[in-house]
């Protein structure tokens, strides 16, 4: 069966096999008037800088490789915010990345149902998306950039002039490192993350990503897959975990603000998952002052953030 590439946008019934082995970019249809994106789909530097309105944006920097789950977490911060109208007492009015959002929420679903899922996010769309909040005269503004993990796991461990050239990456104050559980318990899989990563990082040193001062957090993802019966493979993540953060922190040389471990696809009653939607949102407040509509944030020094 031929694939319906805007009925999968849209979330239409369609049978498994004309679903699986989609490729995503595909869904980015040619709209000569919108640069190569669907309307309200996620947005690139070029256009980033037109969400800026009345208040600064707070921009949280998702950083992660492929299957780590940051997608998954943005579409159930979506879903939550569509479906509870708020988070964290404060109402959600409105975006600028609907189909954005939409998309991630759609293949998110489906490829908790299929056996094999499909890249969540590619190399060639926008990766910028934004929720407006307000609590009476109060407005916020969140902006969360969630690249390709391709990106960073081939790209930036190879070259470090990408790196360089990542301004929102450099500037921005907030980054938030992805890790995925099942990396860290899997002696095999371990010693191959910790190599990658190591890497990865170091490359942001040098590219002096840690230069300005940041917030840094780490969120342990799919906490679903340590079976706290098993002792051995709990001292495992423990341990391995510790390894991890410390890298971070003498990298940085920043002391890592908060840690989380959630599962980003479960929606039923996670307290630990809220907790993180809570504190994104919360983390607006602390730059919520006016701004000239005119800013070029991206490409601007750190004290314009």
């Amino acid at each position: 069966m031929e694939n319906n590439k805007s009925a999968i946008l849209k979330g239409s019934e369609q049978s498994q096999e004309s679903i699986v082995g989609v490729n995503t970019s595909e869904l980015l249809a040619t709209e000569p008037n919108l640069a190569g994106r669907f309307y309200s789909d996620a947005l690139d530097d070029s256009q980033i800088n037109g969400i800026i309105r009345s208040i600064n944006p707070h921009l949280i920097t998702l950083i992660g490789f492929s299957e780590f789950g940051k997608s998954t977490f943005v579409a159930s911060m979506y879903h939550r915010v569509m479906t509870q109208g708020q988070i964290d007492g404060y109402d959600f009015y409105d975006s600028d990345t609907f189909s954005g959002f939409e998309r991630r929420a759609y293949i998110r679903d489906v490829g908790l149902k299929l056996n094999k899922r499909f890249n969540r996010t590619t190399n060639t769309e926008g990766y910028f998306l934004n929720m407006y909040f307000k609590k009476g005269n109060e407005k916020l503004l969140l902006v969360i950039s969630d690249r390709a993990g391709e990106t960073y796991r081939n790209e930036y461990t190879t070259n470090a002039n990408a790196v360089k050239a990542d301004k929102s990456l450099i500037y921005n104050k907030h980054i938030v490192f992805f890790i995925d559980v099942s990396a860290l318990i899997i002696d095999k899989n371990y010693l191959g993350f910790k190599s990658k990563f190591n890497t990865l990082i170091s490359r942001f040193y040098s590219a002096g990503v840690f230069k300005n001062e940041k917030i840094i957090d780490v969120i342990f993802n799919k906490i679903d897959l340590l079976n706290k019966e098993d002792k051995n493979v709990c001292q495992l993540f423990e341990s391995n975990a510790k390894e991890i953060i410390q890298m971070i922190e003498e990298t940085s040389q920043t002391k890592i603000n908060k840690q989380f471990k959630i599962c980003s696809n479960n929606m039923e009653n996670n307290h630990d998952l809220y907790e993180v939607f809570d504190y994104f949102v919360e983390s607006c407040r602390l730059i919520n002052i006016p701004t000239l509509s005119d800013v070029d944030w991206i490409n601007t020094k750190i004290r314009e953030l």
